[in-house]
């Protein structure tokens, strides 16, 4: 109702280097892991990526191991562990949701108005 109309909108900025570094260690906890994969690395290559497209990411390429597993017809295996090269493929296909653009005119909304959207 009423109180709605009065809602302030915050720009919140996407999450920092180290922010998505823990985002994918958090995701990641229940999934098999290839023990070359360098979250680091992941973190550095997902500039601009939100909360939320990290956990997409994380759930693409465990799917690439379950999809192969189906289809060796093993449907009673494990899926092997999630490798580094899983998570770069799937990055390369995946931009972040919110275009470097459209965070400059968040950024610049937030200077000149004090948070408020």
């Amino acid at each position: 109702g009423f109180l709605r109309r009065f809602q302030r909108r915050i720009y919140v900025p996407p999450p920092n280097r180290e922010a998505r570094r823990a985002l994918f260690e958090h995701y990641t906890r229940f999934i098999r892991v290839s023990p070359d994969v360098d979250f680091g690395i992941l973190a550095e290559k997902t500039e601009g990526y939100s909360a939320s497209d990290i956990k997409d990411v994380v759930m693409e390429a465990h799917l690439i191991t379950i999809r192969e597993l189906f289809r060796s017809g093993n449907i009673y295996g494990e899926p092997r562990p999630v490798t580094m090269d899983d998570f770069l493929y799937v990055i390369s296909k995946r931009k972040p949701s919110i275009s470097s653009e459209l965070l400059k005119l968040y950024e610049e909304w937030s200077k000149r108005f004090g948070g408020t959207l």
